[in-house]
C-alpha cells in the first residue's frame, strides 16, 4: 500500500476533517481491503462533508461513495437501506449513469424488473458506453420473459 493510502486511513482513524475525495478514495482501499465498516463509515464521511462543502468538481467522488455503500448493502442484503442511499445518490447526482445501473440492480434482484428497465434506459441515455447496463437491462428483459428484447441487449 502507498504511503498516501496508509495517510488518509490514518486520517479517517482519527477523524480528521478531509475533503470529498480524499475520503472516498479512502473508502474505496478500505473496501478492497475487506475492511467493511471502516470502508462505509468513510463513504458517510465523503457524503456528510459534500452537502457541507458541494464542490461541483468533486461531485464524481460524492456519488461513488453513495455508489460503493450502496453496493455494499446489496452484498449484506439490505436492499431496502441500499435503495434509499441509491435514491439519496441521484438525487445529489441526477447525470451519474452507475447509480442508476446500481439502483436497477437492488429492483431486479426484488423481482421489480420493470422498474429496473426504466432505470437501466436512464443510465444508458446517460453513459451509452456502460456496457454492463445494456447487460443487465437485457436479464431485466429475460425476467419478463422478453427474449426477443434481452438477446437485442446481448448481442449489444
Amino acid at each position: 500500500m502507498s504511503n498516501l493510502n496508509m495517510l488518509s486511513i490514518e486520517a479517517i482513524e482519527q477523524n480528521a476533517n478531509l475533503d470529498v475525495k480524499t475520503l472516498y478514495e479512502t473508502g474505496t482501499v478500505l473496501q478492497q481491503q475487506g475492511k467493511i465498516a471502516a470502508a462505509i463509515d468513510s463513504y458517510q464521511q465523503a457524503i456528510s462533508y459534500w452537502k457541507k462543502h458541494p464542490e461541483p468538481a468533486l461531485l464524481s467522488c460524492a456519488a461513488g461513495a453513495y455508489s460503493n455503500w450502496g453496493c455494499i448493502l446489496v452484498q449484506e442484503g439490505k436492499f431496502d437501506e441500499a435503495i434509499a442511499v441509491f435514491a439519496a445518490g441521484i438525487a445529489v447526482a441526477p447525470d451519474d449513469a452507475p447509480l442508476y445501473n446500481n439502483l436497477g440492480i437492488v429492483l431486479l434482484e426484488i423481482s421489480k424488473p420493470e422498474q429496473a428497465i426504466a432505470l437501466y434506459r436512464r443510465a444508458i441515455e446517460l453513459d451509452s458506453e456502460l456496457v454492463i447496463t445494456r447487460y443487465n437491462l437485457g436479464k431485466a428483459f429475460q425476467q419478463l420473459g422478453l427474449h426477443i428484447f434481452a438477446g437485442e441487449c446481448f448481442a449489444g
